[in-house]
């Protein structure tokens, strides 16, 4: 859970995040506990709720069904865990698990300039409310640079939710080990033909996409 925990910091400070959205990522990159009685999702689902129940996250909207929407990390609790990677007898942990997650988080002035890249990373996210081209030229090229140099193929979650339409490099299927890809809110309008290279893919997300054919 505490892994869980941390993922909350990979994301932009308050940003309001989505329940489905969390655990599809922990769920992808294998953080969620097996067991015979309860599928992954229903597991992590409980994970954030014992989070709520602790007060240690802010929920921000609730279903009709009184089950969590959206919720974020309260900065106070973001700073604690920032803070931990400084301390003797945290930072090995704290650098060996959250330097395996990337997050690429663009605002106004271009990348944001803490982003800490380093290592191969098992999860890759973006974040670029920008609209027009900008944003999917971007990623295309972070792609291409990662999986040339190998640095990325042992991702297995590559979140490009609400990046406007991503340039994906014919060298994604180079991706043997993604098992989770979310193309949700990025209206691309077709898939490229690499997506079907990638052997252990899982979840394929393509939910609010100008894509009508597969």
């Amino acid at each position: 859970m505490r892994n869980c925990l941390y993922y909350f910091t990979k994301f932009p400070l308050d940003y309001e995040i989505s329940a489905r959205r969390l655990i599809n990522l922990w769920v992808g990159e294998g953080l969620v506990e097996q067991n015979n009685q309860e599928t992954p999702e229903d597991t992590a689902e409980s994970y954030l709720e014992d989070f709520r129940d602790r007060g240690m996250i802010q929920v921000v909207a609730q279903k009709s069904n009184g089950k969590i929407k959206t919720c974020c990390l309260p900065s106070m609790l973001r700073e604690i865990i920032l803070q931990n990677s400084n301390r003797t007898n945290h930072s090995q942990y704290f650098d060996t698990h959250l330097d395996q997650r990337f997050a690429y988080n663009f605002d106004d002035h271009g990348l944001d300039a803490a982003v800490r890249n380093k290592g191969i990373p098992v999860s890759v996210l973006f974040f670029d409310k920008q609209e027009g081209r900008e944003p999917g030229k971007r990623v295309g090229n972070i792609l291409s640079t990662g999986i040339a140099s190998e640095q990325f193929l042992k991702t297995r979650v590559l979140d490009l939710e609400c990046i406007f339409r991503p340039r994906l490099p014919k060298t994604l299927s180079k991706l043997n080990n993604l098992k989770y890809l979310s193309l949700r809110w990025t209206y691309l309008e077709e898939l490229p033909l690499c997506i079907c290279k990638l052997l252990k893919l899982e979840t394929l997300d393509l939910k609010h996409t100008c894509i009508s054919y597969i």
